[in-house]
């Protein structure tokens, strides 16, 4: 629980070229994926990134729906709800 796929542009910043997981890695406890995605961020959604991207986003996608598939989201009791007769009354100001 709590990895991460990083989509990750091959032109990087200057400021950014010393961190692979481009700050990320503070906030993710498991293990952070890197994909290479070729271009920089303002043309990511161009060729041939777009391609790179879509084929990756892909996989990862996939990869997901295969393990939630594996886990058992089936409930064993319905969950409690409040049920009620009085009506909802709106906020009386004095």
């Amino acid at each position: 629980m709590g990895n991460m796929t990083l989509f990750r542009c091959t032109e990087q910043s200057p400021w950014l070229r010393d961190d692979p997981t481009l700050g990320w890695k503070p906030y993710v406890m498991g293990h952070i994926e890197i994909v290479s995605i070729p271009g920089h961020h303002g043309n990511l959604v161009e060729e041939p990134g777009i391609q790179v991207l879509a084929k990756e986003l892909r996989k990862c996608m996939d990869k997901c729906i295969d393990t939630s598939k594996s886990v058992n989201l089936t409930f064993t009791e319905e969950p409690e709800t409040r049920k009620t007769t009085e009506p909802i009354s709106s906020h009386k100001s004095n």
